[in-house]
Order: structure tokens, then C-alpha cells, then sequence
């Protein structure tokens, strides 16, 4: 299905040496284009219409087997995200090498070191058991309306729902169902999870908050059925008493235009208490273990939506979000494709250590995320950085998880795109984001 992708008009243009990677370069603001294709000279500005036309075309050309993960077409820039510079960077084990330090060389033998690796991790993360009732929707407000009275604020071109289901048994989760108003046939469902904001699932629903950040209703703008559910860490707080500089901790300081406030000591308890409630229920999980559990359930409601076609399902997610789509593309082969924004991909990048994601003991551990990276393949991966808690020291886990990718032939779908610009996703980048997965869902 074409879906059409539509730019703000404030971003009616975009220069062209911002679009492409090469290995030797860092940012995005020092790509310049292939040697090859039908792309305007680097440094050229596109117009909005040339941008439509190019980012259409991409997506027209690419076709989707919805369990063999078999494309002819690919991204046109995927070679150039596929071998970020490693400049300065200290090479990782790769995701093939077994516990003696040998490495796995056929495809038969990976899937074995697979099952090993994620049996490994899962032992770590403490997974809950699944929960065997389907989610049932409960719609708490629409926009707008179905019976045409809904707010004047309504977002166009979609209806907007925020609907209410069950987590685990007995437990009430809210998230955003946002779906395209006009489809011709069925859509790919994305679950977009949200950052650490005390907007919650308002953010990438478009309610409040930056407007760049919105990913669920701009995907659904572009045809897609999006679903955004709340982290339990916000489960029963009063939203409205968080302060609005509820972010999470990242290296730097405060001269340091990546650097980001940390949370309060009043939210750092908020998040502790919903941790250990947690934790009593189930003492033998991590606070991640509960994040992939909610985001699974947020596959669980799309499958339920007859809107959505259920063999293409994707995730995004920013900063808190990432690590959350991260993992769930890992565990969770529904996913077919995913991009992570801003993650802090290596266990020593950002705040895993916290009782809310992998808790002090992956200090201790003794594995990294390529080994996780690793076990998407051969779905289609995309990393985003911005130097902020991701960067040019990422680059080492892409060249660890690529041959994994390898093993199921060429082209390897894994990359990074650093487009530097800090903690954010820049508009340029949401071009990027619309072609993988207009390409790969």
C-alpha cells in the first residue's frame, strides 16, 4: 500500500547534505550523496515538491513478504548507514563469538548461539508471564468524535482515541490509538513509545508537548495505525504535579548543549516506589522485564484493531522509548521493523543501572547490547544518534551485530544514522523515519 508522506510546510525544504552517510564521515550534517542515483548535487536545497516526489518513489518501489522478510527494494541510503566510522572507537566482541571466544560461521550454527544469547538475557531480565486475555478496548475520549461533535482541535487527516485495557490481569493500562481517517485496505501498525516527559503517552499522541517528538500521530498521518501506551512508571501519578523538567539523566554538564536535567529527587522517588510496587508482584523481574511486557501489549492491541494488518507491525521509540523498542524488537518477532532513537545503546552509555530498566546487577553481567542487536537480525534495525546519548561511540555496536545480519545474506538491514543534533529528532530525520518503515513495513 502507498501511503503519502506529507511535510510540515515550515520544513518545505531540506538540503541534500544532511541526507546521506559515508564511513568516514560522523553527522549527518557531513553527509554528502552516493556517487550514484538520480540525487541532486550535494548541498543543493530540495524543494518540497522534489522531496515528495523522491521519499513516494522510495516507498513505491518496495515490496514486503510479511513472514519471509523479503524485500526488492531497500532505502536507497542503507549502504551508507551500514558502516559508520569507527574513528577512535575500540572495537566490541562481535555478537557471533561463543562463550570460549570462537565465532559461529554458518547460519546453522548462529541460530543455536541465538537461542543461547536470548535464553541468557531473558534469565537476566526476569520476563513475565504473558497475559492469555486479549486486550479490550475501552475508549475513554475520541477525536473527533464518531458522532461528528468531536473538538475543533481534532489533528487532521486522523481519529485520535484515547482508549483504556488490561496490562497484566487485572491491571489498567491507557495508551493513544491514533488511525489514519481515510484507508483504502488494510495498514502496518507501529507501536511508538513515549520518552520521559510528564507528558506521557500525550507526547507522541500530539496533545501536548514538542511537536517534534509527536511520531505516533505523524505516522498515522502518513497511513500508518499507531498505538503509543503508557510506561508504568507514570502508573497512577498525579501528571499533573511532575515538574516540566522531568527528564532523564544523560552525561554531560550543563554548558554542554546535549547535557539534560535530572530528575527530581521527587520523581526519582515516584519511580522507585513504581518499581518496587512492581517488584512485589513479581520479585524476580527487572524493571525492564515490565516495559518489554506493556510494549508486547501494545502489539497485543494492535493484532486487535481491524484497521491494521497484523504481519506488519513495527516499533519506534525516543530516549526512554528507544531502550523500549530496542528491547522489543529483540524479543518479539512480530516486530518486523524498528528504529531506536537516542537510546544510549551500550549498557554504560546512560541510566540502564536503574532499578527501572536493568537494575545495578548489569554492571556485573559480563554481555552488551550487540549481542541484543544481534538477535533482530535480519529484521530491519535503525539506530538514531544525535551525540546526545548516542553518537559516533555507537558505531562499534552496529560492526558487532553486522555479521549476524551477514549470515542471512546481503543487504544487511542495520544501521546507524547520526544526524548530530543533540536529544532530538530533527525534521530532516523524519523523512528518514517515514522511508524505512514505508519501505520495510
Amino acid at each position: 500500500m502507498l501511503r503519502q508522506v506529507v511535510l510540515p510546510a515550515k520544513h518545505a525544504e531540506i538540503r541534500t547534505s544532511g541526507l546521506f552517510l559515508n564511513p568516514s564521515i560522523r553527522t549527518l550534517n557531513q553527509m554528502k550523496k552516493p556517487t550514484s542515483g538520480s540525487y541532486p548535487e550535494s548541498g543543493r536545497v530540495l524543494s518540497r515538491r522534489e522531496c515528495l516526489v523522491a521519499s513516494l518513489a522510495a516507498a513505491a518501489t518496495s515490496t514486503f513478504s510479511a513472514r519471509g522478510q523479503s524485500h526488492a527494494r531497500n532505502v536507497p541510503w542503507l549502504a551508507q548507514v551500514q558502516r559508520p566510522s569507527m574513528e577512535g572507537q575500540t572495537p566490541l566482541a562481535s555478537a557471533l563469538a561463543r562463550e570460549d571466544g570462537t565465532l559461529v560461521g554458518s547460519l546453522h550454527d548462529w541460530r543455536q548461539r541465538r537461542d543461547e544469547i536470548r535464553r541468557s538475557w531473558l534469565d537476566y531480565l526476569g520476563l513475565l508471564p504473558q497475559n492469555p486475555n486479549p486486550p479490550r478496548l475501552k475508549v475513554i475520549t475520541e477525536q473527533p468524535a464518531s458522532n461528528g461533535t468531536g473538538p475543533v482541535q481534532s489533528p487532521p487527516g486522523v481519529i485520535r482515541q484515547l482508549v483504556e485495557y488490561e496490562g497484566e490481569p487485572g491491571r489498567r493500562v491507557r495508551g493513544y490509538l491514533i488511525k489514519p481517517r481515510k484507508l483504502s485496505g488494510k495498514a502496518p501498525g507501529i507501536v511508538v513509545l513515549h520518552a520521559t516527559t510528564h507528558n506521557t503517552i500525550r507526547q507522541p499522541a500530539g496533545v501536548e508537548g514538542k511537536n517534534q517528538l509527536a511520531l505516533g500521530l505523524k505516522l498515522a498521518q502518513q497511513g500508518f495505525v499507531t498505538f503509543s501506551p503508557a510506561c508504568f512508571l507514570w502508573e497512577d501519578v498525579d501528571e499533573d504535579a511532575l515538574p516540566s523538567s522531568c527528564q532523564e539523566q544523560h552525561p554531560g554538564s550543563q554548558n554542554d548543549p546535549h547535557w539534560f536535567k535530572p530528575p527530581s529527587n521527587w520523581v526519582r522517588h515516584a519511580w522507585e516506589v513504581r518499581v518496587h510496587q512492581f517488584q512485589v508482584r513479581h520479585p524476580n523481574s527487572t524493571g525492564m522485564a515490565k516495559m518489554l511486557f506493556d510494549a508486547q501489549r501494545g502489539l497485543d492491541v494492535l493484532e486487535q484493531v481491524d484497521e491494521v494488518d497484523s504481519s506488519r507491525l513495527g516499533a519506534f521509540g525516543h530516549s526512554l522509548g528507544a531502550k523500549e523498542s530496542f528491547y522489543l524488537a529483540a524479543f518479539d518477532e512480530r516486530v518486523r521493523a524498528a528504529i531506536s532513537s537516542e537510546p544510549g545503546i551500550g549498557a554504560h552509555f546512560s541510566n540502564w543501572y536503574a532499578s527501572w530498566y536493568l537494575g545495578p546487577g548489569i554492571k556485573q553481567f559480563g554481555h552488551d547490547h550487540q549481542e541484543v542487536m544481534a538477535l533482530i537480525a535480519p529484521r530491519p534495525f535503525l539506530l538514531l544518534a544525535g551525540e546526545g546519548t548516542d553518537g559516533v561511540k555507537s558505531s562499534p555496536f552496529i560492526h558487532a551485530a553486522m555479521p549476524a545480519y551477514r549470515l542471512y545474506g546481503d543487504p544487511a538491514r542495520l544501521g546507524l544514522l547520526n544526524h548530530g543534533q543533540g536529544h532530538s529528532i530533527p525534521s530532516e530525520v523524519e523523512l528518514r523515519i517515514n522511508e524505512w518503515f514505508n519501505t520495510y513495513l
